[in-house]
Formats: C-alpha cells, structure tokens, sequence
C-alpha cells in the first residue's frame, strides 16, 4: 500500500519519518533487531530489557524512551557493547556510574 494521489502515480514510504506515529516503533524494531542479532534476549516480562549471559559476564540493558541504562558484570565487556551500539546508532555519552547500589 501506499498513498495515492488519484494521478495514477503511487507513493510509498520506504522508511519511517520522524513525527509520524509510527516513527517510535520502527525505531524501536531497528533497536531490537539489532540487539538481538548481539545475542541480547529479549524479557517476557519487559520488552524494554535485553539481557545477554555468558560464563563470564551478564549484561542488561534497560531502553526507556531515547536513553540507555547498562548494568553488567565485566566493565569491558560493557564498554564493548557500546561500541557496538555507536558504530550502528548515534550516540553519546550522558553519564556514567562505575558503583554498586547497596
């Protein structure tokens, strides 16, 4: 489908654009598709939390409207998911926390 303007021409969006309704979720899908392809799984009870175990390492990510949370066992595994995520998305760096909530 596509729009028609009655000249017998068809338009079709090929991509999602910013402001439509459903720009979210296409940006969301692209997100999700990604991650998954790094082995994240997605939560059944959260389908804004990816989560991805090894032997060594367990990382979360947590996706809230246009920002990122990571939490993970091994800072360089971490630090190389996001250099995943930069090469793929555009990015940058709000904050870090390098401590343990007690």
């Amino acid at each position: 489908m596509g729009y028609n303007d009655n000249s017998g021409r068809i338009c079709k969006l090929l991509k999602s654009l910013y402001g439509l309704k459903q720009a979210p979720r296409q940006r969301f899908k692209r997100f999700t598709d990604f991650i998954i392809h790094l082995n994240f799984q997605q939560l059944n009870c959260e389908e804004c939390i990816f989560l991805r175990r090894s032997k060594q390492s367990e990382i979360f990510i947590v996706l809230y409207v246009d920002s990122l949370l990571f939490a993970g066992s091994d800072d360089s595994e971490v630090e190389v998911v996001i250099q995943l995520l930069r090469n793929e998305f555009e990015m940058y760096k709000a904050e870090v926390a390098n401590e343990f909530l007690e």
